[in-house]
């Protein structure tokens, strides 16, 4: 199980500066390409890769998970037992970090949800089903993982709780998602407006709608009150672009960029057209702004990863 271990000192945390590349381009990053990255994606049916606010799959899932999994080197952050036998994905998106687990880091008999994919390891399988509803498992899992699910959840102290039911006693819940807003180190993110217009825009719809994209910051909390202990917050930076000086960055961002290149056309419609009944025209003008704006080198932007995860006690309160 070290293979699924974060190696802290390789990653960039928040406290870390990101260095520029001097020679990075001034007016735009034609360093991207969407099929470059698309290559290591994985596809879906139609009939569940459109995209839907709720929990279900949202088209971007899987390029935030490779860019994720860059940054943070791994998989998971929480230490798990070496072999664990029951793991549970929550809105498992292409279904790509369940499959690489199941290959890797999992004995039979994982079972992932919600999603149906078509080729997968012998142990792993899928189900769809809405994990915001109660949860119906007769067997308890050594580990559940979520990734990716903001703006799919209505109530994160129910999804909490049903997490911290059904994990065998020291089995853990993490949960990881990039925060939607953009920071900079240079105060580059000025220029950004349009980019900071789109996310707060984003925030408000959501919370219009009953799914609130700005929820990572009560993670640590909900799970507290769930009854996990030993709970631990973990945050590092994801640069969008190929601004970085770090290679490793560079790529990380190149990831990063595919995936809000993708997200600013499934985000903008579903979200502001029902909670603000923005037309096509609107919408279409300020997506193609956020996407100048998000691909523009002098611009040195990066959003936040957050990992939160909790242990199930060994011996529960009787309080």
């Amino acid at each position: 199980m070290d293979k699924y271990r974060v190696d802290m000192a390789s990653t960039p945390p928040t406290g870390t500066h990101l260095e520029v590349d001097e020679n990075s381009l001034s007016d735009s990053d034609s360093a991207f390409d969407g099929s470059d990255v698309t290559s290591s994606t994985t596809s879906l049916s139609s009939s569940v890769t459109n995209y839907h606010f709720g929990s279900e799959y949202i088209k971007v899932t899987s390029r935030t998970d490779a860019a994720i999994m860059h940054t943070t080197k791994e998989n998971i952050c929480c230490p798990i037992s070496a072999r664990p036998q029951r793991v549970l994905d929550l809105g498992t998106g292409t279904g790509i970090w369940a499959i690489d687990f199941a290959e890797h880091g999992s004995e039979p008999y994982t079972t992932f949800m919600p999603l149906t994919y078509s080729r997968v390891p012998p142990n792993c399988s899928f189900e769809i089903d809405d994990f915001e509803n109660e949860w119906a498992y007769a067997r308890r899992f050594d580990f559940i993982h979520g990734r990716e699910l903001m703006g799919s959840v209505a109530d994160y102290d129910h999804l909490f709780r049903e997490a911290f039911r059904h994990l065998d006693p020291e089995g853990y819940f993490e949960m990881q998602t990039a925060d939607p807003r953009f920071f900079s180190d240079d105060g580059t993110l000025e220029k950004a407006e349009n980019a900071n217009l789109w996310v707060r825009l984003l925030h408000e719809a959501s919370e219009k709608l009953g799914r609130r994209m700005d929820q990572v910051g009560t993670w640590e909390r909900t799970m507290k009150e769930a009854g996990f202990i030993d709970i631990k917050t973990k945050i590092y930076k994801l640069p969008v672009g190929t601004w970085p000086e770090d290679p490793k960055l560079k790529k990380i961002g190149q990831f990063q960029l595919a995936q809000l290149d993708e997200a600013i056309d499934s985000y903008t419609p579903a979200l502001l057209s029902r909670a603000f009944g923005w037309n096509g025209l609107e919408m279409e003008v300020l997506r193609a702004k956020v996407k100048t704006e998000v691909k523009d080198s002098s611009i040195h932007l990066y959003q936040n990863v957050h990992i939160v995860y909790g242990k199930k006690p060994s011996v529960l309160s009787s309080q």
